[in-house]
This record gives structure tokens, sequence and C-alpha cells, in this order.
């Protein structure tokens, strides 16, 4: 499972929100269920590029 941490965004690109999920802003496909403190990502619905912070 793959989650995206609130807390840890630091550049938002915009996404669009409907019914708890998150919505690409092109295409308007799902791309994340948000479950509070972050967001459940639908790995097969995005592509993603960047690095991991080890705080």
């Amino acid at each position: 499972m793959l989650r995206c941490h609130k807390d840890r965004i630091t550049k938002a690109f915009g996404w669009d929100e409907k019914d708890g999920k998150i919505l690409c802003p092109r295409c308007k496909n799902p791309i994340g269920i948000d479950k509070g403190s972050f967001f459940k990502m639908i790995a097969k619905n995005f592509v993603y590029t960047g690095t991991k912070d080890n705080f």
C-alpha cells in the first residue's frame, strides 16, 4: 500500500477532491483516497518522480 502523508507534502501541484477521493486535475481519474492524516494512493493510476526524505 502506498501512503502519502499530508504533513510531508511540501509542494502541491493541485488536485480535485470528490467524495473522499483525490482526482487527477487533467483526466479526473481517482489517484488516491483521503484517510485522514494520509492519502492512500492507487498505484496503477499515477506516475511519480522525486526522492524520499528520511527525517
